[in-house]
């Protein structure tokens, strides 16, 4: 599997995930650009921050039919003003030279406090934990479940459902 990222937590969900589904996969990152800010901040942008990603994946990954493409690409966005300002995904598996299958996952309420924080302070929530908390992952899904949720698993729930459709 040919993965438009080289983040571990990105990396880690996507073989779970794929595992999850019966795909068996070798994961291997490659260094995209989403052409968007670094920290997505509505559907649209994470939209189009992924489907750039993926495009570049196409490109660069040399990948062959039967293998896989994946991406990634996490953004914010309130999507109902009686929702807030939640975190969401875009995930996009593509079998080359089969199906290719996307979705959409939104999850957990991010609290105003750190809301205020991105783009003004940090350039993106990850960036805030590792700076501001001294976090080794760009993960702040712990720190607002007190500790209960991660990115990763986040990230394999969602990339499972899409994993599933193939």
């Amino acid at each position: 599997m040919h993965v438009s990222s080289q983040s571990p937590i990105k990396l880690e969900a996507l073989h779970r995930a794929m595992v999850r589904a019966g795909h068996e996969v070798n994961v291997v990152g490659y260094t995209t650009a989403s052409g968007v800010n670094e920290q997505p901040l509505s559907l649209d942008e994470t939209v189009r921050g992924a489907t750039n990603r993926h495009a570049q994946l196409q490109k660069i990954s040399g990948a062959a039919a039967g293998e896989y493409l994946a991406t990634i690409e996490s953004g914010n966005d309130t999507l109902h003003a009686a929702l807030g300002f939640r975190g969401l995904s875009i995930v996009i598996i593509e079998r080359v030279g089969g199906v290719r299958k996307m979705g959409l996952d939104v999850d957990v309420e991010f609290p105003p406090e750190i809301v205020e924080l991105v783009p003004a302070v940090y350039p993106d929530f990850g960036v805030m934990m590792q700076q501001r908390y001294g976090s080794e992952l760009k993960d702040p899904y712990p720190l607002i479940t007190g500790g209960t949720i991660t990115r990763a698993m986040l990230l394999e729930d969602a990339a499972y459902r899409v994993a599933l459709q193939l």
